[in-house]
């Protein structure tokens, strides 16, 4: 009986490796497939131009989390020419509606401020 149950527990052991080396092997196949900011399974690479155009449409649409990630966007020059002043323009329409990550970027870019 013991034979039977270290049998058992030793093929479900080797089937759980073999999908984990297959899995790894499909990710390893298409690198590229994810390395789009959306998120989901994506249509491929963008540049960060595109990202920008892509992320600056929500954010005039009112989405909150879009508006932080413009705003950091402007902030750190992706896609765009960096704008301390439009970063804080968009993390201050997220904050009114009560994005806290937006109040925090707000707070830190008014302390680092000359």
């Amino acid at each position: 009986m013991r034979k039977i149950i270290l049998m058992m527990m030793l093929t479900t052991i080797a089937g759980c490796g073999e999908k984990a080396s297959v899995s790894k092997t499909e990710t390893d196949a298409h690198p590229a497939q994810n390395t789009n900011m959306s998120g989901q399974f994506g249509s491929g690479v963008q540049s960060p131009e595109e990202k920008f155009a892509e992320v600056k449409q929500k954010a005039e649409s009112g989405s909150s989390k879009d508006q932080l990630g413009l705003g950091r966007m402007y902030y750190n020059g992706v896609g765009v020419t960096k704008d301390d002043a439009k970063a804080a323009e968009w993390w201050q329409k997220a904050a009114a509606q009560g994005n806290e990550a937006a109040q925090e970027a707000l707070k830190n870019l008014r302390a680092n401020s000359p």
